[in-house]
């Protein structure tokens, strides 16, 4: 029997999308840091009035959005395959990730369509983030690295 990577947890690549969409929103209602968007307009009272302007600002937003994406993939790859194994990142690793990636585009999606499932979707992002941002230092960013090593051991363990 061949022993199994932690990012194999979920065998099933659906599952594992849907894994990681849910954990998404759970892990929206912990409180944690998150760093705003110069082109996205607030609106305090009525959140579901809020959008993104897309313009000069828009474009270092998006450049700082992908070079997350961009380092969350890499870093995941690297824990739950072992570093030395980019190019074969399997299928459920990467349909976890995707799932947990897609509420926040979809959000985007919110701003520009306003129609269902667009509307209930950005309803639950806004209901479970009620519980609001950190500041990122003192609280915000070590919460989030132990959250990162908590799911890490927990991976590990369940491996």
């Amino acid at each position: 029997m061949s022993e199994r990577r932690p990012a194999e947890f979920f065998l099933n690549p659906y599952v594992a999308f849907a894994a990681g969409f849910a954990s998404h929103f759970i892990t929206d209602a912990i409180p944690h840091w998150g760093y705003g968007l110069k082109s996205r307009l607030k609106n305090e009272k009525e959140p579901l009035k809020e959008d993104i302007v897309l313009n000069r600002e828009f474009i270092g937003d998006l450049t700082r959005i992908v070079l997350d994406f961009l380092f969350g993939i890499f870093a995941a790859i690297f824990i739950f395959q072992g570093g030395n194994e980019f190019a074969g990142a399997s299928a459920s690793l990467l349909a976890g990730m995707a799932g947990g990636l897609l509420p926040d585009f979809l959000q985007f999606l919110y701003f520009k369509i306003r129609r269902e499932p667009f509307i209930s979707l950005q309803k639950l992002h806004i209901y479970v983030h009620q519980a609001g941002d950190i500041p990122a230092l003192p609280y915000g960013m070590p919460s989030q690295i132990i959250i990162i090593i908590a799911a890490v051991i927990i991976s590990k363990v369940i491996h």
